[in-house]
């Protein structure tokens, strides 16, 4: 070996460890980032349950006139502004969840935050508030999500 291409290398090989060096180091920024982004987007769909479980508390216009649907059997019983308030509280709620079903489809969230909203429709899916809203509104959704839901609505009988 001449003595010239000692150096040379030496250069190469301390240029090979760097640029490793470098790509470990791009690889744990990505990591740290990815882990930062799936916490903030648990932390907003948590901040999105609450606001809405607090607005379905708090909201005694659209408790009333679901009550009142539910008590006629029939939301065309309604005069058209209640009917409204039906129909836009419930998009409301149809909207978190498909939100959340999306982000659990990009892998954002787990399975658990997913399965806490699909109980939530399993306990609301007899609801006939919800299915004649989701009859207008459904459309409105990404396939996706639109089959979950005929797949749970399809799961309600008469002797539910």
């Amino acid at each position: 070996m001449n003595e010239r291409s000692t150096p040379r290398s030496l250069v190469l090989v301390v240029g090979a460890l760097g640029l490793i060096a470098a790509l470990l180091f791009v690889g744990l920024e990505i990591r740290a980032l990815a882990a930062t982004t799936r916490t903030a987007t648990l932390q907003r769909i948590a901040d999105a349950q609450r606001e809405l479980n607090l607005w379905l508390a708090d909201d005694t216009e659209f408790r009333s006139a679901e009550a009142e649907a539910t008590r006629a059997g029939d939301v065309g019983a309604l005069d058209p502004t209640r009917r409204n308030v039906v129909r836009l509280g419930w998009q409301t709620v149809f909207h978190h969840w498909a939100t959340v079903h999306d982000h659990y489809l990009r892998g954002e969230v787990s399975e658990h935050v997913w399965n806490g909203v699909a109980l939530e429709i399993e306990e609301l899916r007899t609801s006939t508030t919800l299915r004649w809203a989701w009859a207008s509104e459904g459309d409105k959704f990404a396939p996706e999500f639109r089959d979950v839901m005929q797949a749970y609505l399809l799961r309600y009988t008469v002797d539910d």
